[in-house]
This record gives structure tokens, C-alpha cells and sequence, in this order.
């Protein structure tokens, strides 16, 4: 129940935070779904890995675009994704995301 009206309120990420900094670095946060807050689960779980097949996406949070309008970074379609990817790879990787991180930093609200 708290996971659904901390999403309704738009709360749902300092909830997940507080949630992490009580109970660690994984937490069960639904009945069917754990968050992560530690950097190298991210690799792990949605990292490519030779001879395995790909992490499926969650079609509760990735639906498809809707007929003639175009498909989103973050959609189902693979071919889409991998374009858009290769477009953005480079702004994402761990050099310039610790580059940005001062800049994120000061326009958060944490920060």
C-alpha cells in the first residue's frame, strides 16, 4: 500500500530512499519487485551479457508508442532502442556522468 499512494503523490523516491537507507542496498518494495541502489546492480541486472539473452522490459513501464507517433528511448522496440541508444551512449557513460554530477548535484533538490 505505501509503494502505491507514494506513487500517486509523487513520493515514490523519497520513500525508496528512506527505504535504502534504513534496510541496505536492496529492498523489497512490492510483493514481485526489488529496487537496487548500489551502481553495479544496475550492470548486473540490465547490463549486456555474452551468450545470455537480454533483460526483458517491463511492459508496466515500457508501452509501446502509440500508432504514428514515434517510439520512445525507453520503449519495447528494440531496433528504436538501439538507435537512440547510439545516439546517446557517450552523454551516459561513467566519464560524464562524474562530470555532470556537480551540475546534477546543484539543481537537485538534495543537493
Amino acid at each position: 500500500m505505501t509503494y502505491a499512494i507514494s506513487l500517486q503523490r509523487g513520493q515514490l523516491h523519497m520513500r525508496m530512499k528512506e527505504f535504502h537507507d534504513r534496510y541496505g542496498s536492496v529492498v523489497r518494495i512490492a510483493p514481485d519487485e526489488l529496487s537496487f541502489n548500489d551502481p553495479k546492480a544496475w550492470k548486473d541486472i540490465h547490463g549486456n551479457r555474452p551468450g545470455h539473452l537480454p533483460f526483458g522490459r517491463n511492459p508496466t513501464w515500457f508501452k509501446a508508442a502509440k500508432p504514428g507517433r514515434p517510439d520512445a528511448v525507453m520503449g519495447p522496440n528494440e531496433a528504436a532502442h538501439a538507435r537512440h541508444r547510439k545516439t546517446l551512449v557517450h552523454a551516459f557513460s561513467d566519464k560524464s556522468l562524474k562530470e555532470q554530477a556537480p551540475m546534477i548535484e546543484a539543481s537537485s533538490l538534495n543537493g
